[in-house]
């Protein structure tokens, strides 16, 4: 009856619950075992392909204390993930402890593993003097350093980008009025100075024949 169809749906709703993440990590070994691809486990399971393809990284990594504190909540899936890419078991440690100690959050992780990827964690090391230098251990308050050199970098690019951006802005209004002036026009061809740069003459409002 519909009576007994809306509550056996009422009972299947309240019964469903999202599966751990080391149930889906069985179930996807499960389903590649029987032959599916990464996206039909995606389509079957109804999660991304980013995510099947991170949870069997996390598995295969093999690191169990990672492994645990993704289970257990202690780590976001999403950051277990990241941490589980790192080339070595070591490294995997060392962020997860960087994490865990709150020294780095989720996207600083996933900054200091692309440093870690372009090997820049190292710090400068010369090859003229070292031609065969041995890494030093990715230890995590090491790679707090580099999170942190980064960031700096980061900040110190902004900065100039603003001040590029401002004497932009200066040299565009001042153009836009100079080139008002038929005078002004005149001297330039005076002086063969009829031409600019493309990029600034792409800015200017006042665009005459004679100077471009």
């Amino acid at each position: 009856s519909p009576e007994e169809r809306l509550l056996r749906s009422l009972v299947e709703n309240i019964a469903r619950r999202h599966p751990s993440p080391m149930e889906l990590i069985n179930e996807i070994e499960r389903l590649k075992e029987k032959g599916y691809t990464i996206q039909q486990i995606a389509a079957k399971l109804d999660v991304s392909d980013n995510t099947i393809k991170g949870l069997t990284a996390l598995k295969r990594a093999g690191e169990e204390r990672l492994l645990e504190a993704a289970l257990d909540g202690t780590v976001p899936l999403t950051v277990a993930m990241d941490i589980a890419k790192a080339d070595t078991p070591e490294a995997q440690r060392e962020l997860l402890k960087a994490f865990e100690t709150k020294q780095l959050d989720g996207a600083a992780i996933r900054v200091v593993k692309r440093l870690m990827d372009k090997r820049r964690f190292l710090g400068k090391q010369s090859r003229l003097i070292y031609p065969n230098p041995r890494p030093k251990p990715a230890t995590a308050e090491r790679m707090v350093a580099a999170y942190k050199r980064e960031s700096q970098r980061q900040k110190e690019l902004i900065r100039k980008a603003r001040i590029c951006e401002s004497r932009l802005a200066f040299i565009v209004s001042a153009f836009n009025q100079l080139l008002a002036s038929d005078s002004f026009l005149q001297l330039l061809e005076a002086q063969a100075l009829a031409t600019m740069p493309q990029y600034l003459w792409s800015k200017l409002n006042r665009k005459p024949k004679e100077v471009a």
